[in-house]
């Protein structure tokens, strides 16, 4: 008496219910796509638009972050001690280590830029790694402020309020950045938006391109 022995398969079906379940926590939103488009493409828009300070920028070697995640880092000593005389007064230690974790960090982690809030405005920072281990700290608020002013066509003083928040960096190989702060502003009712783009140096110095 012969045994047939039948094989079996046996088949798997995913399903989106069964998926894995993101480890992310919290979650967070993937980068407009208007922060990602190329520089030549940009457009000036009345509302959240874009204003363009004619960077040359062939020589740019694009790497925009995969999405949105701010790094967080251990905040050492000399980033510390860099920012704590740029930032306000009434911070404590603890409250500027959060800021700088929470700020928007360049993806190899050499450099960090926050906004904090100031009574009705915002003032924007730039720290950069030198290589001898210590930040170069910017205060690169009146050189935002300025670029924001000129494309809504008035100073941000006559603007109730405004924020500014960095949204992304792109390196080049030459050591130097772009980086992008958005500038939200309110007027009688209105509100204004713009993003704009700015060079940073090695050395952490920020100017308009």
């Amino acid at each position: 008496m012969r045994t047939i022995i039948i094989p079996t398969l046996t088949l798997l079906a995913s399903s989106p219910g069964l998926a894995q379940q993101s480890l992310c926590n919290p979650c967070v939103d993937p980068p407009s796509p208007s922060v990602q488009r190329d520089l030549r493409d940009m457009e000036t828009r009345s509302l959240d638009g874009v204003f363009d300070l004619g960077a040359a920028t062939s020589q740019l070697r694009t790497l925009t972050l995969s999405d949105s995640r701010r790094a967080l880092v251990l905040v050492e000593d000399p980033l510390l001690s860099a920012a704590r005389p740029l930032l306000p007064r009434e911070m404590t230690d603890a409250d500027v280590s959060a800021a700088l974790r929470d700020g928007l960090w360049r993806r190899d982690l050499n450099a960090v830029a926050v906004s904090i809030p100031e009574g009705t405005e915002y003032r924007t920072y730039v720290f950069v790694l030198q290589g001898d281990g210590s930040y170069a700290a910017t205060n690169a608020s009146s050189t935002v402020a300025n670029a924001a002013s000129g494309y809504f066509g008035r100073p941000l003083a006559e603007f109730e309020r405004y924020e500014t928040e960095p949204v992304d960096w792109r390196i080049a190989d030459n050591g130097q950045s772009l980086l992008y702060v958005e500038v939200r502003a309110w007027r009688q009712g209105q509100r204004y938006a713009v993003t704009g783009y700015y060079l940073v140096g090695p050395d952490g110095s920020v100017t308009n391109p």
